[in-house]
């Protein structure tokens, strides 16, 4: 498995073609999460979403363990907010060495802060493991059992602890003899330190200059040893910056777990596409006007939904809410349904609100046609398309006639479609001319 929460596995990125303010994500995450940055990054994973089943499951299976074990969530957090200021830290005093590790005409006090900066660096990242060690042994989630593996091996490991003790002991630079190194010229190739005496080896007093010259030439080796300590056992910068989503997610368990709000972690199957109970609009969970759905369903044997409302606001409301949840079903994440059953998607195309014109195209009409044939470029096995005030702009015969057509495109194309409209001729005209669309479900307004 990957150094991963987010991706143990080898991702299989989705396709996700969308206006921001149709799905208005940055607002949902806002609830949760202050951070500009955070948001950022969060958004990122979000339109970015898994179609690796694994993956998915793998996610709903540690969420589950971090949101209900709320000890296991904190300590994690700290240790890796803890690691990270260490890594920050040793990166900054790696280019510092790289750059003047060859250049001897810097001083003994040079060398010498730089390395005992190190040898606490290893010392306290030893800590940290052996921390993680304690809090990670009893897990569930695989994903975290894979990162206490990890952590085991090296804390289980005698010589790990004998090497928090020695670079206690480098960092006092009691050094009693070198050995050193010299190549054919007779120039010196590397001084190694000694912390002990050796049979038969010279000590040279402190006040005399060449053990301090020795000792610069020492220090430089063993800071390139810990150098290269530390780069094995900095493991985790994947885990670091998924941190923002995990505290994303835990945010979004406990203000749902706090309002007593129904959720559920959705159930990724191949037979039903789409099955929801009691579905809640994201945007709309702190207000007193919560909306609710009824039973959706998008099944195999389904071709689509037609979302029939005269109330544009409403239909709008349902497939937002409807494409936000296949994001974050994609994602791992709980939905706000008492029930859910989804199949992976590996193309969301959304168009929830019609553009005016486009002075190079046309008007609306011209618009809409331009935009659906580039979406028809970008279909690809498992999409999922939902569109909203399709057509709307021209007269009801030629606005339905040309849906249809698309709609028989998609159907052929084997393409799953969400469709919200007013045209009341759609409805009829498909009730009408069943070849293709026996099997359409029709989502009549929304039901409290």
């Amino acid at each position: 498995m990957n150094n991963s929460f987010l991706f143990p596995y080898d991702s299989i990125p989705g396709v996700l073609i969308y206006d921001e303010k149709d799905l208005e994500l940055e607002r949902f995450i806002s609830y949760f999460v202050s951070s500009s940055k955070s948001k950022k990054d969060i958004i990122k994973i979000l339109e970015v979403f898994e179609t690796n089943q694994d993956n998915i499951l793998l996610r709903q299976e540690l969420f589950c363990e971090l949101t209900t074990r709320s000890s296991i969530f904190h300590k994690l957090c700290e240790s890796l907010s803890n690691i990270q200021k260490l890594q920050s830290e040793y990166y900054e005093k790696k280019i510092i060495f790289l750059k003047y590790k060859t250049d001897l005409t810097y001083s003994q006090e040079f060398f010498g802060s730089l390395f005992k900066d190190l040898c606490l660096l290893v010392s306290l990242l030893i800590d940290e493991y052996c921390n993680m060690y304690h809090f990670l042994q009893h897990t569930n989630s695989k994903v975290l059992q894979n990162l206490f593996n990890q952590i085991k091996s090296k804390v289980e490991n005698p010589a790990f602890i004998e090497l928090r003790k020695f670079c206690v002991e480098l960092s006092y630079e009691k050094f009693t003899s070198f050995i050193i190194k010299l190549n054919d010229q007779f120039r010196i190739i590397s001084v190694e330190a000694l912390l002990t005496e050796k049979s038969n080896s010279y000590s040279l007093p402190k006040n005399d200059d060449l053990y301090w010259k020795l000792a610069i030439y020492s220090k430089i080796t063993l800071t390139q040893y810990l150098t290269n300590i530390l780069d094995q056992l900095l493991i985790f910068d994947h885990y670091i910056k998924e941190m923002d989503f995990i505290k994303f997610v835990y945010q979004y368990y406990q203000i749902l777990s706090q309002n007593n709000l129904l959720f559920c972690y959705p159930s990724i199957s191949k037979e039903i596409y789409y099955y929801q109970v009691m579905l809640y609009d994201n945007l709309q969970l702190f207000t007193e006007n919560k909306m609710k759905y009824n039973k959706i369903n998008l099944k195999e044997n389904t071709y689509g939904l037609i979302c029939f409302d005269n109330t544009n606001s409403y239909r709008r409301q349902l497939l937002r809410t409807l494409a936000i949840n296949q994001i974050l079903a994609q994602s791992g994440m709980p939905l706000l349904a008492n029930k859910a059953n989804m199949n992976v998607k590996s193309c969301l195309i959304i168009q929830l609100s019609s553009s005016e014109h486009h002075k190079q195209i046309g008007g609306r009409f011209e618009y809409d046609c331009y935009k659906i044939a580039n979406y028809l470029k970008e279909i690809r096995l498992n999409t999922l398309l939902i569109l909203n005030e399709v057509f709307e702009s021209t007269d009801e015969i030629n606005a339905t006639k040309a849906l249809i057509t698309i709609l028989d495109y998609l159907t052929y194309k084997d393409v799953k479609w969400i469709i919200g409209t007013r045209l009341g001729l759609l409805v009829d005209q498909i009730n009408i001319n069943t070849k293709g669309y026996c099997n359409i479900e029709f989502i009549n307004g929304i039901g409290e």
